[in-house]
This record gives C-alpha cells, structure tokens and sequence, in this order.
C-alpha cells in the first residue's frame, strides 16, 4: 500500500520536479524567450528578447538563486569583483535592513564592442538571497542611441525591476 502511494505521489509530482523555468516571459511590452540556464552553486536563468539570441541580445532578463546564502551583501560583493562593471555602481534603492537593494551600472566589453546598462536586484526572498536583472545593451556601438533609450525607460525599467520576484520567473 506504501509502494502504491509512492509511486502516485511520484506522478503526481514529477511535472513539477522536472518542469523547467518558464519558456516564456513578458516585460513591459517587450517578450522574452528562455535562453540559458545553469545549476551549480548559483542557479540562473537567463532570458533574450524573441528573436534574439545570447550572441546578439539588446533587452536581457536574468534571474538567480543562490542557495545557502542569506545575507545579499556576502553576495553582491562578490558579485561586482567578477563582473567589473566599467563604474562603480549606483545604489538606487536600498532598504532599512540592507535585504534589498538596486544597483544600476554600467559595463563595457572588454574588446570595446558594446556598452551595457545594468539594473540588478538584490534581495532576500523566502530565506534565501536572489537576484533579478535588466540589462540593455548595444551591439553597435552607437552610444547615443543606447543613452536615449536609457533616457526614455529608466524610470519604469527600475519600477518594474522592484517588483520582479520569483513567482515572475515560475511557469
């Protein structure tokens, strides 16, 4: 009887056990398409615009557990030590307790092919820290046209970045 009720809980429970982040995302008006994924100490998710690819995205979305950790400060110190980002980042919002911060930053590649605008999360969530990322870029090196559509979306690019959390990221 024991055997019985394993192996229906196992059937009941494996989409859930094998399902995977969600195929597709939505971010304001723009659609995005999962496009990376690795599990290791750090679990992320990465997403691209429809059509785009992980080589030649302008609009990315990003989305990472780090199990075991709970304070986000352990975290992003690490964090901006391996990415070295072109400046030091800004702190736009950051609450009493430090369990949730905004940075926005900027990164360049190192062969100077293209400049990227960071927003990226921090925060402590259901006991464990994660992170949520938006990051515009542009492949051409036409700086202007990246500075206009910072500009332009900044304001609800950071609104909507505040209200990302991991239900955002489940099927």
């Amino acid at each position: 009887m024991n055997y019985l009720r394993a192996i229906i809980a196992l059937l009941i429970l494996s989409p859930v056990i094998v399902a995977g982040p969600p195929k597709r995302l939505a971010f304001g008006n723009m659609k995005f398409q999962h496009a990376w994924e690795e599990k290791k100490q750090i679990v992320t998710n990465e997403y691209v615009e429809l059509g785009q690819t992980l080589e030649n995205w302008q609009h990315m979305l990003a989305y990472r557990q780090y199990p075991g950790y709970t304070k986000p400060a352990t975290i992003i110190n690490a964090y901006f030590r391996q990415i070295k980002p072109t400046e030091t980042p800004a702190i736009y919002r950051k609450d009493e307790s430090g369990n949730d911060m905004i940075f926005v930053f900027l990164m360049e590649a190192p062969d100077k092919s293209y400049m990227e605008f960071n927003i990226h999360r921090f925060t402590l969530e259901s006991g464990m820290v994660r992170s949520y990322q938006f990051a515009a870029r542009n492949l051409r090196r036409d700086y202007d046209q990246l500075t206009s559509e910072i500009k332009n979306n900044r304001k609800f690019w950071l609104e909507s970045v505040a209200k990302l959390n991991a239900r955002s990221f489940e099927q």
